[in-house]
């Protein structure tokens, strides 16, 4: 028998190249477990690099700088959080249980991710000796207030309830909360019970 003209080669599946929202996932991850272990200061994009098998250039095509990235886990954060809220909502029977339900997310979250509230408070630290930095990061917190107001108001208006306050000073209250809380926590895990963050948003919301 002849042998087959048939390149062997042609029978292996082609290899398929990350999307640009893989990659940047990727980029943000390996970025959480450098800078959650170095902090800002002595984590290096560098390093975010060998931690992730990933090319400068791969980095670079997403982040423009390292405060640029560091400021995108922040803000991965807020719409992790968001997400919570609107799932929260969705699934829930009535207020009372939208609110509990949000806020024993919103516990969980705090509590379980820690390394994003320890970057936001170095930024704070770091932003004080930075002007750059510090206008960066005031633009940052705006878009996450108005990515927070907005789905409070959806909420309200899918529940038939009136916020106590303007959406825009309600979200501002909250995140005060929850980073309150998840420094308290922090420093003592034992001084935040799971039933704290209701015990504060519920009355707060439907009084």
């Amino acid at each position: 028998m002849g042998q087959s003209s048939e390149d062997p080669s042609s029978a292996r599946p082609a290899r398929r190249r990350p999307t640009r929202a893989q990659t940047r996932q990727k980029v943000l991850d390996a970025a959480l477990e450098v800078f959650g272990e170095l902090g800002i200061q002595g984590g290096s994009l560098d390093a975010v690099a060998e931690a992730g098998q990933l090319s400068k250039g791969a980095i670079y095509s997403n982040f423009a700088s390292k405060t640029e990235l560091v400021l995108a886990l922040v803000q991965e954060n807020t719409l992790n959080r968001v997400g919570l809220g609107l799932e929260a909502v969705s699934h829930a029977d009535g207020p009372v249980d939208a609110l509990t339900m949000l806020s024993a997310a919103m516990t969980r979250a705090l509590k379980g991710d820690q390394v994003r509230h320890r970057l936001v408070a170095e930024l704070y630290i770091l932003a004080h000796r930075d002007p750059q930095l510090a206008e960066a990061l005031k633009v940052s917190r705006a878009e996450a207030r108005a990515m927070g107001a907005e789905t409070l108001r959806q909420g309200a208006a899918l529940l038939g309830i009136t916020l106590p306050m303007p959406a825009e000073h309600l979200i501002v209250v909250l995140i005060g909360l929850h980073n309150g809380l998840a420094m308290e926590y922090g420093i003592d895990d034992g001084s935040v019970p799971d039933d704290l963050f209701a015990s504060v948003l519920v009355p707060t919301v439907l009084r």
